[in-house]
């Protein structure tokens, strides 16, 4: 049967107290208190737990006979099923190095912290490829940083027990690196979510448009069938310049739709407008590969132009759409852009799409 000893989870439980095992000085960094671990962790956005494990499991290593391999502990924040097996591991070490009359809160704070950093990392992991209000990714960040304390909490009452112990580094607060990554990220990454979060509810919002509902403009000839869930006319300005005739996004504010009028195009004028399109969806979601199309369409005969972008990426997670209706007096331009992570992109795809072939005039 193969060694399993390296794996976080499968670790031999035989240890044994500092006093019992060891022989030369053992030094550990200084047990932080909960408040400066957890700004430590939310400015890293999680990162930082990788290095606190490391250090932790190497540091554990110097008082018991536990073989924890401590490189193997950085791939323990990122998955739930590893957190479980190693985090039962880290209790019997712990409770084998603590005293007898070791506060029984600390050790109910330790285990809340576990479920608490594994039902987020399970959140994060389910969610990874779906679109999910930036209010509520802020709220498990903040459930999965405070859960982490707790579990640190445990390991930093037990270092203040230990005798015989040289602790280095800061005795309180941070080295001089610590306290520049807390300062710096900690304001940007509050304003980022702020930012996300409270623009789209800044934004002026005209009416709401249902699935299969159509929208048509007074003294315009074009006409929108909406597919998709609560679409929104937003007010003129919030995705282009003010030109626009009207704006619309989908249930994501990346994703929108826009409407514009252009004196009548000749065949040269509309060619040079879509590779200018083309080019600004470029600027939009990087480098794409378009597909376009044309077709005539309603008792005019109008000249439509449908043109699809999408993100050059082995698994795409953005496009853009343009289409042209061009009469002989008015031309009229849908454009629009999808960006959103890729489950979410493939089925508003659909929806998008069908919105551009179904633009017509009326």
């Amino acid at each position: 049967m193969s060694d399993t000893s390296d794996i976080p989870f499968d670790e031999s439980e035989n240890i044994s107290p500092l006093d019992e095992k060891q022989t030369k000085k053992v030094k550990m960094s200084y047990p932080k208190k909960p408040i400066f671990d957890w700004f430590l962790m939310f400015s890293t956005l999680g990162l930082y737990a990788i290095f606190w494990l490391y250090r932790c499991i190497k540091e554990l290593n110097q008082i018991s006979q536990c073989n924890f391999k401590p490189w193997l502990w950085i791939f323990v924040p990122p998955f739930a099923l590893v957190q479980y097996h190693a985090f039962r591991r880290l209790d019997k070490a712990l409770v084998d190095l603590e005293s007898d009359d070791s506060n029984p809160r600390v050790g109910k704070m330790f285990y809340s912290g576990v479920l608490g950093f594994m039902l987020a990392t399970v959140y994060f992991t389910a969610t990874s490829k779906w679109a999910t209000p930036m209010w509520l990714e802020f709220i498990i960040i903040f459930i999965s940083t405070s859960s982490f304390c707790a579990i640190s909490y445990r390991v930093n009452s037990l270092k203040r027990q230990l005798t015989g112990v040289e602790f280095t580094g800061k005795e309180n607060g941070y080295n001089k690196l610590e306290w520049a990554t807390v300062l710096i990220m900690t304001p940007i990454i509050v304003a980022t979510f702020a930012f996300t979060i409270i623009t789209p509810l800044m934004a002026q919002k005209i009416d709401v448009h249902h699935d299969k509902s159509i929208f048509v403009q007074e003294k315009h000839n074009y006409k929108i069938t909406f597919h998709g869930d609560d679409w929104q006319q937003m007010g003129l300005g919030t995705y282009s310049d003010g030109t626009a005739l009207a704006e619309f996004k989908s249930a994501d504010f990346e994703s929108y739709f826009l409407v514009f009028d252009y004196d009548g195009f000749n065949a040269d004028e509309l060619n040079d407008h879509i590779r200018w399109r083309r080019e600004w969806i470029e600027e939009q979601i990087g480098q794409s590969n378009c597909i376009e199309k044309r077709h005539l369409v309603g008792e005019e005969f109008a000249v439509k132009a449908e043109m699809i972008c999408n993100e050059l990426s082995a698994i795409p997670e953005a496009a853009g759409f343009v289409a042209f209706i061009a009469t002989q007096n008015k031309t009229y331009e849908l454009l629009g852009i999808l960006s959103q992570p890729r489950s979410t992109f493939k089925s508003k795809k659909v929806h998008f799409e069908t919105m551009l072939k179904e633009f017509t005039l009326q």
